[in-house]
């Protein structure tokens, strides 16, 4: 049976890729090109050993053991989907594989600048759409499916 990432050309996710024993700088380098207050949606990836904790006050006691700094819960709340992306990635995956954050997609798509308006209103809904559009002439047709008044 052939295996379907053969087909795969590049597969961009909006999960962290290779995690460090401490702070990853590109997290840092993202919040930074955002700004305020675009860049706090850039949260940092946990460091690699936080992935084996079973509790999350664990996770954030090891983090801060790596990092300095505790475990935000937004990361130990996709921290099994990290650890899903990590056990599987390899450096050959990574000619291939990408991460990619949102809202530095938007931050390109924009004219290199942050959007200004959050992504749960409405406001921020639209001028993304906006701007998908321009590219992606059928983004209405495929979101269409999803009930884009409550993004993710």
């Amino acid at each position: 049976m052939r295996n379907k990432l053969e087909d795969v050309a590049i597969l961009a996710i909006d999960i962290p890729i290779g995690l460090l024993e401490g702070t990853r700088a590109c997290d840092k380098a993202a919040r930074k090109l955002l700004g305020q207050p675009r860049g706090s949606s850039v949260f940092p990836a946990p460091c690699r050993p936080a992935l084996a904790a079973q509790t999350y006050a664990e996770a954030s006691s090891i983090n801060r053991q790596k990092t300095t700094r505790g475990l935000s819960q937004q990361a130990w709340g996709i921290a099994p989907k990290i650890k899903q992306v990590d056990d599987v990635i390899t450096s050959q995956c990574q000619h291939w594989a990408f991460e990619v954050h949102p809202e530095v997609c938007f931050w390109a798509l924009n004219q290199r600048r942050p959007m200004k308006h959050n992504k749960k209103a409405q406001e921020g809904i639209t001028e993304r759409i906006a701007l998908l559009r321009r590219v992606f002439r059928q983004v209405e047709t495929h979101l269409a499916t999803y009930d884009i008044r409550r993004p993710v």
